[in-house]
């Protein structure tokens, strides 16, 4: 079986660290993974959603397509995943009623595929945006037997919640939080943001990936992750 190597697009750490671990956990095989976004040597020093979208428009900018993007890097890209989290709708103009989260989802991918100037769909792009953000899969997949309103769908969509970042770093959360909290200057004020340092969110990532099919019954878009990732990773290795 040939090994693939997988270059990942990531709006932070925390992100990449997730989604590099699950990625291992859907696929059969071997796989080398190349940190594309955040902090690289690839220029881009903006994080989240901005960064993301800094990366893909370099890559349109500076390359005459994706594929040459994918085939120039060193090593060679067998396959790329592009990170970025469904609460960024409002903010570029791709909100849609929620539920199904699907709608603003789907906008939000077309405005990456945008920025990334239109690669040819047959190119090894594979779209994660969890909704609201990766912290919905954490959550869902935090004690699935709970009788928090979160788990029990369809009277709670959990796809459509706010923030659930800051749902689990609440001091309220039972029966403790997750994540604690921190300051961060934000539009000339500090704010309380949820602290995703690697060290604790490290702890959160084996019970996402235990209870990964629980969290793709609560989250759809985490199903449809799996499937994109495994239809491109099955092209590569055939």
């Amino acid at each position: 079986m040939k090994n693939l190597t997988i270059g990942i697009v990531a709006e932070g750490p925390s992100d990449f660290m997730l989604l590099e671990q699950l990625i291992n956990s859907l696929l059969e095989g071997e796989y080398d993974y190349i940190r594309l976004h955040p902090e690289t040597k690839f220029g881009v020093r903006e994080r989240g959603w901005q960064g993301v979208r800094a990366w893909c428009q370099m890559v349109a900018t500076e390359f005459e397509s994706l594929a040459i993007f994918l085939n120039g890097a060193t090593p060679t890209l067998d396959l790329l995943v592009i990170h970025i989290d469904a609460d960024v709708a409002s903010t570029i103009n791709c909100e849609h009623p929620c539920p199904p989260a699907q709608d603003s989802c789907d906008a939000i991918a077309q405005c990456l595929i945008n920025w990334l100037g239109n690669p040819s769909t047959q190119e090894p792009l594979v779209l994660c945006i969890p909704a609201q953000n990766t912290e919905a899969w954490v959550l869902a997949a935090d004690n699935p037997k709970t009788k928090s309103p979160y788990h029990n769908p369809p009277e709670k969509y959990l796809e459509c919640v706010p923030s659930p970042d800051m749902i689990i770093s609440s001091q309220g959360y039972q029966p403790h939080p997750l994540l604690k909290r921190k300051r961060k200057k934000e539009n000339g004020r500090k704010v309380k943001k949820a602290n995703k340092n690697a060290k604790d969110y490290a702890k959160l990532i084996p019970n996402v990936l235990e209870n990964w099919e629980y969290v793709k019954r609560l989250c759809p878009q985490a199903a449809k992750f799996e499937q994109d990732l495994k239809e491109h990773a099955l092209i590569k290795i055939g």
